[in-house]
């Protein structure tokens, strides 16, 4: 089972979520959560959704990067920014072995009830980071949420 770990308020229906792992919040990542929490205008609980971890941490240790915020100081960021909520998924080998429907199915769907996801136009998720921004659009035709790609 996945786990999640919320800080901040615990969403309570519907949601917007900004996904990404935020390392630094720079500006294009600002973009992201601005638009979420502009969602969350529209009665949607804004969320950003992130890692515990560098997933590199899991699957390449050896490569994982130098990170510029702590833990704490991305969440309190991410707060600061308008984000009610920080959802940390917990990246272990079961998540890293996620296939990006599954992802979206388990976190998006069934955990956060994602209305709507708002994602940069790198973004890559699921197993072997197949998943791209693509992707996540078809997903949300699936699954009844709208994607925004920044």
């Amino acid at each position: 089972m996945i786990k999640i770990t919320f800080y901040g308020k615990k969403p309570a229906g519907k949601t917007a979520c900004a996904l990404g792992f935020f390392d630094g919040v720079h500006k294009g990542h600002r973009k992201i959560i601005r638009e979420c929490v502009s969602e969350g205008r529209n009665g949607l609980s804004p969320v950003a959704v992130t890692f515990d971890k560098h997933p590199l941490k899991t699957v390449a240790p050896s490569k994982a990067p130098l990170l510029i915020n702590s833990f704490p100081q991305k969440v309190r960021c991410l707060l600061e920014l308008g984000a009610e909520t920080v959802a940390a998924v917990h990246f272990d080998r079961e998540t890293a072995n996620l296939l990006p429907e599954d992802f979206v199915w388990f976190v998006l769907k069934e955990r956060l009830q994602a209305a709507s996801v708002v994602i940069g136009s790198n973004f890559r998720f699921g197993r072997d980071r197949q998943g791209t921004g693509e992707t996540m659009r078809q997903l949300g035709e699936k699954y009844g949420f709208d994607t925004n790609i920044i």
